[in-house]
């Protein structure tokens, strides 16, 4: 769990400190947000949501190196 809060952490800082370039390479994602500034600033929303995003990722990365563990003995 502790390595997907870190790759959260990690995509958060790195797409929101260099986030006209993310935008710029990812234009489906420009459209979207575009929309989504109305609501809350880009940026924070991806300082939010990544590392949450992390931490269902590095859940369910722990569930199965513990599935597969379990079926091995």
């Amino acid at each position: 769990m502790l390595l997907g809060i870190i790759w959260g952490l990690s995509t958060a800082f790195v797409q929101s400190l260099f986030y006209d370039l993310f935008l710029h390479n990812n234009p489906n994602y420009a459209a979207s947000f575009n929309e989504l500034s109305k609501f809350i600033d880009p940026r924070l929303y991806l300082l939010i949501s990544n590392p949450l995003r992390g931490i269902i990722t590095g859940m369910l990365v722990f569930l199965a190196a513990l599935l597969f563990k379990k079926s091995k003995t």
